[in-house]
């Protein structure tokens, strides 16, 4: 049986949490919706912002946008950058419940064809814990979205951990977003904050989760990587020959970096067919997902039907990366 195609890397808003701000129930915690000369905004306690856009809660529009690539459903995550790590506990378990509670509730209106994954209140790591399960065991919700650091904490802060001893449990893929931290200078050029700081941030998340021992610590741990990794995959040898050289990435963890390496799923977002080839030769189709970044300017979704038509990999290794993976490690087979 051919495998539904599955954009495991969608972002879009949970329209539930949205309502829920404009109606004023978000007000005691510091959140509301603004307007300003450029359309409205959600503003935060911490001051900053972000600008609505409304095409992220046009369901059935989007699907049908990507339906003529092929892409017969999605997983659905908030973007990245609406996060409220600058704010309180409470401000931001509020905020996930409704994200979690609006995701859930457009999983049941669209069933088969929407999957919500779900957000949780990191940097605060038993809250995060608690979401997690709430939003696994009660909403159902099968993956959870995380960014590489949180105002500067790697994701190998000791607080995390009752986060990924959660996730280990109840067997949530998580998908791991990169955001950058401050202080990239030059970067702020031409557009490099995207174009090298995002994948760069990917690479160190994954490393930080190698080198501290939390993959060992966790072996049952499902982690998707955005982008492809970022650099990771090229610099995986690097990785492995330093630990094997210097003392200093040996302090926490002396067991197999490749190993560890090779327990990561890696999605499509890398735009070039040799670098898919690529990532494909190194960790093996059954660790590649379909995903194309919609509906931001650095989205592929277009070229999704490219993948069915490359010569290097087999009919069965097509059908993994385009939805079998997604359905196995979602549970949905």
């Amino acid at each position: 049986m051919t495998a539904k195609i599955i954009d495991i890397h969608n972002h879009g808003y949970s329209k539930r949490f949205f309502d829920a701000v404009r109606r004023g129930d978000g007000e005691r915690y510091g959140l509301r919706i603004a307007a300003t000369n450029k359309g409205e905004v959600l503003a935060k306690p911490d001051g900053g912002s972000h600008p609505l856009q409304p095409k992220r809660a046009e369901y059935e529009k989007n699907l049908t946008q990507l339906g003529t690539a092929g892409i017969e459903g999605v997983v659905l995550s908030m973007p990245p950058y609406v996060n409220f790590i600058g704010c309180d506990e409470a401000t931001n378990v509020w905020a996930c419940r409704q994200i979690n509670d609006g995701f859930a509730e457009i999983e049941q209106n669209y069933p088969g064809r929407i999957w919500g994954m779900g957000m949780v209140p990191l940097p605060f790591g038993r809250a995060a814990a608690e979401e997690l399960e709430r939003a696994a065991c009660e909403l159902k919700l099968k993956s959870i979205q995380i960014i590489t650091n949180y105002s500067g904490r790697d994701l190998d802060d000791p607080e995390f951990l009752p986060f990924f001893e959660m996730a280990e449990k109840t067997q949530t893929l998580i998908l791991i977003h990169p955001d950058l931290r401050a202080g990239f200078g030059a970067l702020n050029r031409y557009y490099l904050q995207n174009l090298i700081g995002l994948p760069v941030e990917t690479a160190t998340a994954a490393a930080c989760l190698i080198f501290s021992g939390i993959m060992e610590r966790f072996p049952n741990l499902k982690i998707l990587l955005a982008h492809g990794g970022g650099v990771s995959p090229y610099l995986s040898g690097r990785w492995r020959h330093g630990h094997g050289s210097r003392p200093e990435p040996k302090v926490t963890f002396t067991g197999n970096v490749e190993e560890m390496f090779h327990r990561f799923y890696f999605d499509t977002m890398i735009y070039e067919p040799k670098v898919l080839k690529f990532l494909t030769e190194t960790v093996g189709a059954d660790r590649v997902l379909m995903g194309t970044d919609y509906s931001g300017d650095m989205s592929a979704w277009k070229a999704v039907p490219e993948i069915g038509k490359v010569e290097f990999l087999t009919a069965t290794q097509k059908q993994q990366i385009l939805g079998g993976n997604a359905a196995r490690l979602l549970g949905l087979q």
